[in-house]
């Protein structure tokens, strides 16, 4: 075997083990973009499945918007360059928004709440102007001269101009 010849065939082997290389390297970055995204779609279940402090689900309503949801969330992504939990939640808004279905859900849950805050401070409001409103009990010779204590109902309209906050 001539110069040549073995030149020609330690080409060969080295082409071969090139080949070989390229074929793992391949194979290494189909895997890397696999657990990728295999760790995506973890993140994503994770949001979809998100509770508040109550317990009730943070995004209620993915099942209805969840085609134009990932087609917003995947947009965000590349245009804004967010990550994904913040280009989901800005999606999620956006989608249930757009929705006319699920914009009337969530009007409708937010009046349910604005109007149990509004009961709920005036319950408050009420109970401090019952307090408020008690009789007062004093020492002998420790009343204050032309000093009057407002009446229970003067005490309610004040704490109530407190709680609507036109006072």
């Amino acid at each position: 075997m001539d110069s040549s010849d073995r030149l020609a065939v330690r080409l060969a082997h080295q082409e071969r083990r090139l080949a070989e290389m390229e074929r793992n390297h391949r194979q290494r970055l189909q895997e890397e973009k696999q657990r990728q995204n295999e760790e995506q779609i973890h993140r994503l279940l994770n949001l979809i499945k998100a509770a508040d402090a109550e317990g009730k689900p943070r995004y209620p309503h993915v099942g209805q918007v969840g085609t134009e949801l990932m087609t917003l969330m995947n947009h965000l992504m590349q245009s804004q360059g967010l990550s994904q939990e913040e280009a989901f939640g800005q999606a999620y808004e956006r989608a249930v928004w757009a929705n006319p279905e699920t914009r009337r859900q969530m009007q409708e849950e937010e009046a349910r709440k604005a109007e149990s805050r509004r009961q709920a401070n005036s319950r408050k409001a009420v109970k401090e102007a019952m307090r408020a409103g008690g009789t007062p009990v004093r020492s002998l010779g420790t009343s204050q001269p032309g000093k009057r204590k407002p009446t229970m109902l003067e005490t309610m309209g004040e704490a109530y101009d407190r709680v609507m906050g036109t006072r």
